[in-house]
């Protein structure tokens, strides 16, 4: 999952999403093979992907690039550059156009928008809990169905979803399964993409869903350093560190 569109202040805590109509029923266009990395992102946005420009703009830390990048793909019909549209707005104050923008995304087909749009919906009426149940209830099918079509970021997605999820007030949405939030970090990581395999070292670091384990950890957080990932190798050094101040050398 983006790092940077997760870590973001969602300043969307709108009555306006609460009155946002769903479209439960979306259409997404077949899945095709995503670029895992930072360059391979950026020669795809170079040959005109406009999925690759959305990409790029999810690495990309300031929001104005950010936004035109993200405009220009969900201009060009990219269902994750409008959600990346909606958090750029958000981040300049049209909290409500940035609100929009996510449910396009979502009835666009992109999980991350139903997940944003989910967040949005901060009403307690009856209406806004079930917009904010169907809503979840998309981003998980949609992330599942795209990891299970072989993208493996929308594995790492899936996971970072339900983890994310059940450790926040949104837990009544998901069931907690350490071990099947694992097995996706881990077909993430077969699959190539460097953050999937900095993300399944982290649960054989904590011992969530797999054995505890620090040298598989280490293995998978250097795999994932080696690979590009800047988190794989801030985790791998953190934890070698950590270890070392314990007496115990990896």
């Amino acid at each position: 999952m983006p790092r940077k569109l997760y870590v973001s202040a969602l300043a969307a805590a709108l009555a306006l999403a609460s009155s946002l109509s769903y479209a439960g029923d979306t259409k997404k266009a077949p899945a095709k093979k995503e670029p895992l990395t930072k360059d391979a992102a950026q020669k795809a946005c170079d040959k005109g992907d406009l999925h690759g420009c959305a990409l790029v703009a999810d690495d990309t830390e300031d929001w104005t690039k950010a936004g035109e990048l993200y405009k220009k793909a969900c201009d060009g019909g990219d269902a994750h550059g409008c959600t990346g549209l909606g958090q750029a707005l958000i981040q300049n104050g049209k909290d409500a156009d940035g609100v929009a923008m996510h449910k396009k995304g979502c009835e666009m087909g992109d999980a991350m928008g139903c997940y944003f749009l989910g967040r949005d919906t901060t009403s307690h009426d009856d209406a806004a809990l079930k917009t904010r149940e169907e809503v979840f209830k998309k981003a998980e099918e949609l992330y599942q169905k795209d990891c299970d079509a072989g993208l493996v970021r929308q594995c790492a997605n899936l996971g970072e979803f339900w983890k994310g999820a059940y450790q926040s007030q949104f837990s009544m949405y998901v069931t907690q399964d350490d071990a099947k939030t694992a097995g996706v970090f881990k077909k993430s990581c077969d699959g190539g993409y460097n953050y999937g395999c900095a993300l399944y070292g982290g649960v054989f670091e904590t011992g969530t869903g797999v054995p505890q384990d620090d040298k598989k950890a280490k293995a998978f957080y250097t795999k994932a350093c080696k690979m590009g990932s800047d988190t794989g190798c801030g985790w791998l050094k953190d934890l070698i560190e950590d270890r070392l101040a314990k007496g115990i050398r990896l």
